[in-house]
């Protein structure tokens, strides 16, 4: 990416870095890293901004208001609605408060969709392998993470007591790299991408996330479905050693843990139970009950929802036995669903701010003859934000991949089979 400023020239050839970290410390998993403390709980449906996420959105809504121009045209029209709002909400913070932005726990909410510019502005025009350093980059992190702070969690104790130690929001992001090498180990069928899918695999089951097994299952379904356009082949010899290797780590898993650890395999069973009745056990309740309590004020704002005045209303979501309410008032309400926050604070509104993007993935998926890995990749993984969605507010860094995948999704690649090499073509228009 370069941007010219009359005579002079700046050249962004590593923008697509800096974006990447900035936008990964919107979640725990590179936050703590850098910063040595806590950003959010395992579980959490908190969605205070931590100061660095904070500046962050500012700058990505003042950057995407100055390199407009740049965007594609649905991005741009998209963006120009989303500030729309986001100027009528100041107003009428200002004429209720005189305060333009008088709760910036609500704004915030708004602002967050400016990460999807930034993160195409920093992806402009891709080449292919940009997603794969971007995909080891996130792993490394991952362990880094893992090997500094979090390896208590590596044993049986650990897994059967539930310490996670990881946020199902950061297990979430892991994900994206996980159907990344699967696909790349399908067109280059390399052992070492087949080996780094069964690890981030495996480590999506031992975080025991339920959420992020559902968003998993049906991330991998279709992504099954939508390799028939992928743009490249495969024999059905690559799939043996998603047979082998299974079958022989689980044999080997039986001989030497389960064998002699039967608890473990009774809580699988019992988290597979909470999915199940999910009405009756585990968290699933929980989110339900939640839901029950404030249905009534969405349900009296059904259209445009309750906005800054949703800020002031006192928590509504107590304890069944206690009568104690599960968060503090004046902190917001943290809702474990992002369809239910949006709903409550701006009504079908607030869902018709997205559905432009749910639209522009369908239509491109459709319209495009093959898909690249890449392509197919983030398509798979926006897609599974519907689910993830369901249960958990989607995280900061959801939308910066949402930018990455408008990015890809928006260029025609075509394989030169001489040099075994992808050549850019931009696309105009949408």
């Amino acid at each position: 990416m370069k941007v010219t400023f009359g005579k002079y020239e700046l050249s962004f050839k590593y923008y697509y870095l800096l974006a990447l970290i900035l936008i990964m410390l919107t979640d725990s998993l590179l936050y703590e890293l850098v910063f040595g403390e806590k950003h959010g709980d395992e579980g959490s449906a908190s969605t205070e901004i931590v100061p660095v996420e904070k500046y962050l959105i500012l700058l990505a809504c003042a950057l995407s208001m100055v390199f407009i121009n740049r965007l594609n045209s649905f991005t741009r029209n998209w963006v120009i609605f989303i500030f729309a709002l986001l100027v009528i909400y100041m107003l009428e913070s200002y004429y209720t408060y005189y305060s333009f932005m008088m709760y910036p726990h609500v704004f915030a909410k708004v602002m967050i969709y400016f990460l999807i510019p930034f993160a195409f502005l920093a992806y402009k025009d891709p080449k292919p392998e940009l997603l794969l350093y971007t995909a080891y980059f996130i792993i490394v992190i991952f362990f880094v993470h893992l090997i500094l702070y979090k390896t208590e969690v590596l044993s049986l104790q650990s897994f059967v007591d539930t310490n996670r130690g990881f946020t199902a929001q950061s297990t979430y992001f892991i994900l994206l790299p996980g159907i990344f090498f699967l696909n790349v180990y399908l067109r280059d069928r390399k052992m070492v991408y087949l080996i780094l899918f069964m690890v981030i695999m495996f480590f999506i089951l031992y975080l025991q996330h339920r959420t992020v097994w559902l968003s998993t299952l049906f991330a991998l379904s279709l992504n099954f479905l939508l390799i028939r356009k992928a743009d490249f082949s495969f024999p059905l010899s690559a799939f043996t050693p998603f047979i082998v290797i299974p079958l022989v780590a689980g044999f080997l898993l039986f001989s030497f843990v389960l064998s002699t650890n039967p608890e473990v395999v009774d809580k699988f069973v019992e988290r597979i139970e909470d999915i199940q009745n999910v009405e009756s056990q585990g968290t699933g309740n929980w989110r339900l009950e939640q839901f029950k309590s404030y249905w009534p004020y969405i349900e009296d704002n059904l259209a445009l929802g309750m906005r800054l005045k949703g800020f002031e209303l006192p928590i509504q979501f107590y304890h069944a036995e206690a009568g104690i309410a599960f968060f503090d008032d004046g902190t917001g309400h943290h809702f474990h669903s992002f369809y239910v926050d949006r709903m409550f604070y701006f009504g079908l509104l607030g869902l018709v701010m997205v559905l432009p993007l749910v639209f522009y993935f369908v239509n491109k998926t459709r319209q495009k003859y093959t898909l690249t890995a890449e392509q197919l990749t983030l398509v798979t993984y926006v897609a599974s934000g519907l689910v993830f969605g369901i249960s958990y507010n989607l995280p900061g860094f959801y939308f910066g991949i949402v930018g990455i995948a408008i990015s890809y999704i928006h260029q025609t690649y075509i394989l030169e089979p001489e040099e075994k090499t992808y050549a850019i073509y931009s696309n105009s228009g949408i």
